[in-house]
């Protein structure tokens, strides 16, 4: 138990940075790196964090699919992965951080690049891979992530970036702007992720498979029948235009804006740096309105984390007098999101008996 409980701790240690990535290419961040002395001048509360609320209005009594739901609990009752504990990341020091701008070039070289074609990976050429340890690996992460990852929900996902430090451990990067459909799977930290093969590589990929699902998070709400391909992201508007802009009426991320978000202050949310201290206090005033600490950075990394929550907890686990259940339940809403968790959860099981 003590051996799981540090993976959880690494897991949600490095998730900061690919939501700080995430953020800065939806936000249009300023090209110019910023020098750690000038960051922390620039950090000073620009904006009072508040309190919001949300309506509770779902339960389980009216979700349609209850035989689908209860076989995706059975499924997660018998994988090595547990419901997952909420604010199980507030003690992370790592998570306790201010809202910056980050760069894209703070992710450094790739070490090697792929395109994902189905279920194929093709390299191209230059990869600097010192062993064929890291290429090996490289390799099996993302096959990891295309078996458990349907076909369907990533038809917009075309490369594959491999960095030797990076971010994080996987995050997703946004399209190039003469390509706003294709989008990038990345993986950093290389080095660390071979050090817990070599202990086990079923440990691995106990340790991967959250990332996986909150990547997957991300996807879900870029999928083309969600966005407006057409829109201009680049533009330097507010982030309740953006929504508007560039998310289709019905789709998942604007149907959660307008459920969760729509009540946030918008200087708080349009605001491009805060200290830790404000941070904190926001998480302090709406602690139950999200079910992790790292979920409270943006509605983004809301979205995908409540996801995440809604594929690695029993849907018996949840307790419905608390406002970050309505997250979880806003996904058990869409008979397709239904049975791609018990698909998810099929799979996880199956991988374990090879």
């Amino acid at each position: 138990m003590k051996k799981q409980n540090v993976y959880i701790v690494f897991i949600l240690g490095l998730l900061v940075g690919w939501g700080c990535l995430f953020a800065y290419y939806h936000t249009n961040a300023a090209k110019v790196p910023v020098q750690q002395e000038q960051v922390k001048e620039k950090l000073v509360s620009k904006v009072e964090p508040i309190a919001f609320s949300f309506d509770k209005k779902l339960n389980l009594e009216n979700i349609q699919q209850k035989n689908v739901i209860e076989k995706g609990d059975n499924q997660l009752q018998i994988s090595p992965f547990k419901s997952l504990k909420i604010h199980g990341d507030e003690d992370v020091d790592s998570l306790k951080i201010g809202r910056m701008r980050l760069e894209k070039e703070d992710l450094g070289e790739d070490i090697a690049h792929y395109s994902i074609l189905g279920d194929t990976i093709y390299l191209h050429k230059g990869a600097t891979f010192k062993e064929d340890t890291q290429k090996e690996i490289s390799e099996t992460i993302v096959r990891d992530f295309l078996e458990i990852v349907p076909a369907e929900y990533r038809e917009h996902l075309t490369d594959y970036h491999v960095y030797q430090t990076g971010a994080s451990y996987m995050f997703i990067i946004p399209p190039r702007k003469e390509v706003q459909s294709a989008y990038s799977l990345g993986v950093g930290h290389l080095e660390e992720i071979i050090s817990l093969d070599k202990q086990n590589s079923k440990s691995r990929y106990e340790f991967e498979m959250p990332f996986i699902v909150n990547a997957l998070g991300h996807l879900l709400y870029t999928m083309p029948n969600q966005i407006d391909v057409e829109a201009n992201v680049g533009q330097q508007i507010s982030f309740s235009e953006s929504i508007q802009k560039t998310f289709n009426k019905d789709s998942y991320l604007r149907q959660f804006f307008t459920e969760y978000w729509k009540n946030v202050d918008l200087k708080w949310i349009d605001v491009d740096e805060t200290t830790w201290e404000a941070e904190r206090q926001f998480f302090k005033l709406n602690k139950d309105n999200f079910v992790s600490l790292y979920a409270r950075k943006d509605i983004y990394e809301d979205f995908a984390e409540s996801f995440k929550y809604f594929v690695l907890t029993k849907s018996t686990d949840l307790d419905v007098t608390k406002p970050y259940t309505q997250k979880i339940l806003f996904f058990y809403q869409y008979p397709e999101l239904v049975e791609l968790r018990t698909l998810i959860l099929t799979k996880m099981v199956e991988y374990e008996k090879k």
